[in-house]
């Protein structure tokens, strides 16, 4: 999970920081799209088994009650 977090961020900062994102090293990671759709692979990925695992949906539920206007959004938050 950990990989999965942290590991899109470091690209993310070479595509989104400035002078870095025209740098030769941000092109020749990102032009050919392989790290972004390997990434995107991962991501998918672990979406798609936690979708299918005993429970994997809860937290979407819980998720969708923090933005419930009707409900109580703190105590969703809280859990």
């Amino acid at each position: 999970f950990s990989v999965a977090t942290f590991l899109p961020q470091i690209f993310w900062l070479l595509m989104i920081v400035p002078k870095v994102d025209t740098s030769p090293v941000t092109k020749a990671i990102m032009k050919p799209l392989t790290v972004p759709i390997l990434l995107s692979l991962v991501h998918l990925s672990i979406v798609s088994l936690s979708i299918s695992a005993e429970g994997g949906t809860a937290p979407m539920a819980e998720f969708a009650g923090v933005f419930d206007p009707a409900g109580d959004n703190l105590g969703a938050m809280s859990g």
